[in-house]
C-alpha cells in the first residue's frame, strides 16, 4: 500500500470519527469548543504528511531519471549472455578491456559488427597473457582499419565492455573461477566511460602485428608453431 492511499484511509477514518463525535456531543453545543482544536491539529498533521509523501515521490522520480539503471549478473553464464547482447547492440563503437575471455560466441559477435564497417573497435589489453580465443579473435581482425589494439602496463582498470548505448563491468570471483557483473544500459554512462577509456588508450603500446599478438597468447608464447 503506497503512502498516498494510506493517508486517504486515515483521512476518511478521522472524518468518520469526527462525525460520530459531533453526533454524540450534539446535545451540548458548548462541547464542540474542545473538539475544534483537536480537529485542526489532526488536519494540519495530515496535510503535512501528504506534502511529505508528495515531496518524497517527486524526489524518487527525479533520482530515477538521473541515476542509471543497474542490472546485476550473478553467474558466468549471465555475464556471457549479456555481453553478447550488448555487443550486438553496438552501432558506433565497441571498447573492450582485458584479454581473458573464452566466450567465442561473444567474440564472433564483435568480429561481425567490426567487419560490417560501421563500428570502430578498441581492445585494451593488460599486462597479462591473453586467452587463445582472444588471440585468434584479434589475429582475424587485425588488418581492418577500424580496429585498434593496445597493451597497457597495468591491470587496475577492470574488464569492461563499452558500446554506444551501455556498458558491462565483469567482476571475477576470487578463488572460484566464477564471474559476476554489472550492466548499465544507459547511453550517457557509456559515453562517459568511453571518454575515460580514450584518455587511457593513448598511454598504451600499439599492437600492430600478428607476432605481437602471438607473443601475448597463453598458448602461442614461446612457440614457433602457427595456430
Amino acid at each position: 500500500m503506497d503512502r498516498d492511499t494510506l493517508l486517504l484511509i486515515i483521512s476518511i477514518l478521522i472524518m468518520v470519527a469526527f462525525g460520530a463525535y459531533t453526533a454524540i456531543v450534539g446535545t451540548n453545543p458548548g462541547s464542540l469548543v474542545f473538539s475544534l482544536p483537536l480537529v485542526s491539529i489532526l488536519t494540519v498533521f495530515l496535510l503535512f504528511l501528504y506534502l511529505m509523501a508528495k515531496a518524497e515521490k517527486r524526489l524518487s522520480q527525479s533520482l530515477d531519471r538521473r541515476l542509471p539503471q543497474l542490472e546485476y549478473m550473478e553467474t558466468r553464464a549471465e555475464v556471457e549472455i549479456e555481453t553478447m547482447k550488448l555487443a550486438e547492440e553496438a552501432d558506433e563503437f565497441i571498447v573492450a578491456t582485458g584479454g581473458r575471455s573464452r566466450n567465442q560466441e561473444y567474440l564472433k559477435v564483435i568480429e561481425r559488427k567490426v567487419r560490417s564497417g560501421d563500428v570502430t573497435y578498441w581492445r585494451l589489453i593488460f599486462n597479462e597473457r591473453i586467452t587463445h580465443e582472444v588471440c585468434e579473435h584479434l589475429r582475424s581482425i587485425l588488418p581492418l582499419p577500424n580496429v585498434m589494439i593496445g597493451q597497457i602496463e597495468d591491470r587496475g582498470y577492470g574488464s569492461m565492455l563499452v558500446v554506444d548505448n551501455g556498458l558491462i563491468i565483469a567482476l571475477p570471483v576470487p578463488g572460484h573461477g566464477g564471474l559476476m557483473g554489472i550492466k548499465i544500459p544507459n547511453s550517457a554512462s557509456a559515453q562517459r566511460m568511453f571518454r575515460y577509456l580514450m584518455m587511457i588508450y593513448p598511454k598504451a603500446k600499439n599492437i600492430t602485428t600478428v607476432e605481437e599478438i602471438k607473443a601475448l597468447c597463453e598458448k602461442c608464447a614461446g612457440s614457433d608453431q602457427n595456430v
